[in-house]
């Protein structure tokens, strides 16, 4: 076999793999792509495949063409993923990719350099990323190519002209104009303009649900299919124990405690242990998801993505599949808020009613704010 015969044959095992963990044929025909990327490779004289190549080839598709290049580089990482460890497993790509560029953009990339160095989280980071790519465009219209033009007036300019998530756009810039300073990059600390504009959150209530609501949403999922059998299971993590979105992805197998009936997890957000008691619904629905919903996968965790490959679920899949089951409830959700969140403060409110003690609802409900690093919960068993 030559070089091509080689990388087609690996392609045929990549299509019959997509087969196998139930692809269908209609989704298989969209990895066509392949073909045009091996025309490319050979004319080239490419001959090993990795993600450097793939951009290369992505610069050769029409430009305006964005949907196109977000396609084919999202099937044609996941075929790279393939072709060097033989998994299946869906990329993760980022479709937005900022450029910045200039002096400016220079000193921007390196002040989200110290953020990684300070391990801040890749969200946190990619929100100061896209302020500051506006930021930077505010610069050019105001032609402003140099870092130490910039002044009050661009400051507070940009400010002014920002119409969304302005508590994010002050904090952002607050220390981004005091990195520019400490680096010596301006000759004047101009972060003291943005101390004289902090922004006023208004504070929001918590969307509450009566218990005759609760029993309807929960009593509304069809569990016939596999994925009603997923998401009921989900729902009652949220609706009995008040579990986080992330948290109810993370399940994994050794959180549970059949023996003792204990659910023990350490929290995505606060990183703080908690026990909780694995009530008999939750744990009857986690079964029945278990024994007849479940996709067959080596996965540690207990919930997984609706198609193939079934991946491990993330808070995004566990959050739109309680706002569709309360939405398709028939509940009123007028002015209220249909996530796992809400049924979360509709248990601490629960709580509260039924005489628990508000220093522990608050530490089962908001730990981060107490110093303990292992919680046992109450027995919620008589809500």
């Amino acid at each position: 076999m030559n070089k091509r015969e080689i990388v087609e044959s690996r392609v045929m095992s990549f299509l019959e793999a997509l087969r196998n963990i139930g692809y269908s044929e209609s989704s298989i025909r969209q990895y066509q792509t392949y073909k045009s990327f091996l025309i490319y490779m050979e004319f080239n004289s490419i001959e090993t495949i990795n993600s450097e190549v793939i951009s290369l080839y992505l610069e050769t598709l029409p430009k305006e063409n964005t949907l196109l290049k977000r396609n084919s580089n999202y099937r044609l990482s996941m075929f790279n993923k393939y072709f060097s460890d033989g998994i299946i497993r869906k990329p993760v790509v980022k479709y937005i990719v900022r450029e910045f560029t200039g002096e400016i953009g220079n000193s921007i990339t390196a002040f989200l350099s110290t953020l990684e160095e300070k391990r801040l989280s890749s969200r946190t980071i990619d929100g100061y990323e896209r302020v500051l790519s506006y930021f930077l465009r505010h610069l050019s219209l105001r032609k402003v190519h140099h870092v130490c033009n910039i002044n009050e007036n661009d400051v507070l300019s940009f400010i002014a002209s920002s119409q969304n998530s302005k508590e994010r756009v002050l904090s952002t810039m607050r220390l981004f104009c005091r990195y520019l300073y400490e680096q010596k990059l301006i000759d004047r600390n101009i972060e003291y303009v943005i101390g004289k504009n902090s922004y006023i959150v208004k504070e929001k209530l918590p969307s509450i649900y009566d218990p005759e609501e609760i029993k309807q949403i929960e009593s509304s999922v069809e569990q016939s299919g596999s994925v009603g059998k997923r998401d009921y299971a989900m729902l009652l993590s949220a609706t009995r124990l008040g579990l986080r979105a992330s948290d109810i992805a993370g399940l994994q197998f050794n959180n549970l405690d059949w023996d003792r009936n204990i659910i023990r997890l350490i929290q995505f957000k606060t990183k703080r242990e908690i026990e909780l008691p694995l009530l008999k619904d939750v744990g009857e629905a986690i079964i029945n998801y278990l024994k007849f919903g479940r996709p067959h996968s080596s996965s540690q965790q207990i919930f997984l993505s609706s198609l193939p490959p079934y991946n491990p679920a993330n808070g995004v899949i566990v959050s739109r599949a309680v706002r569709n089951i309360i939405s398709l409830s028939r509940v009123n959700i007028r002015n209220r808020k249909t996530g796992p969140h809400a049924m979360r403060h509709t248990l601490a409110s629960r709580l509260l009613h039924n005489g628990v003690a508000l220093p522990i609802i608050l530490r089962y409900t908001f730990v981060r704010e107490y110093p303990d690093s292992r919680l046992r919960c109450f027995d919620c068993r008589r809500l």
